[in-house]
């Protein structure tokens, strides 16, 4: 009957942990200190390259490039995404990717000595050409988003988000930096 366990109190309950189920990472804050200063040193020296190579295009893109990475670490940090190895991983690939597009951009551009409206086409050319090219990689992004492997899924959203960043931020702010400064320049 209810009312007798009611009025007698709480039962006496007794619990022991038999077993710890958290696991600790192995990667602490002293082990990334070193991989993150060397790629920093590398994106440092990749960017002084687009720079000294490019000229003013060159630093456009930079900034423009750093303002992509700015973007995508955002969101990122917007969407609380748990961030596993594979998912910084990912970010090293965003970051490769990014810059691969801005080399490849830059490079087109300056190949161009015609009117502002070949420029226009010889964008739009590449990144149409950018977009083909990163189909596959987008379809296997999206494919890990739907994974329920912590580790594929971190790796797969941060993928997806990235490409979508790169070809929404190339597709809207890039351009008109680089397009204006063009301009500028006739």
């Amino acid at each position: 009957n209810i009312a007798i366990l009611v009025n007698n109190g709480p039962l006496p309950l007794e619990y022991t942990v038999e077993q710890n189920r958290f696991i600790k990472s192995d990667i602490t804050l002293e082990s990334l200190k070193i991989p993150a200063i060397v790629a920093g040193a590398i994106l440092v020296i990749a960017l002084l390259f687009l720079c000294i190579k490019y000229k003013k295009l060159g630093v456009l893109s930079a900034i423009a490039f750093i303002g992509y990475l700015a973007v995508v670490l955002i969101v990122i940090r917007v969407t609380s995404l748990v961030l596993t190895v594979e998912g910084m991983c990912g970010v090293v690939i965003a970051t490769i990717l990014g810059f691969a597009f801005m080399v490849y951009l830059v490079h087109m551009l300056s190949e161009q000595e015609k009117e502002l409206v070949q420029y226009r086409k010889t964008y739009n050319k590449s990144m149409l050409s950018m977009f083909m090219s990163l189909i596959p990689t987008l379809v296997i992004g999206i494919v890990l988003v739907f994974a329920s492997w912590l580790p594929a899924y971190s790796f797969g959203t941060i993928i997806f988000w990235s490409i979508l960043i790169l070809l929404l931020y190339n597709a809207s702010i890039t351009r008109v930096l680089l397009l204006n400064s063009i301009e500028e320049k006739k």
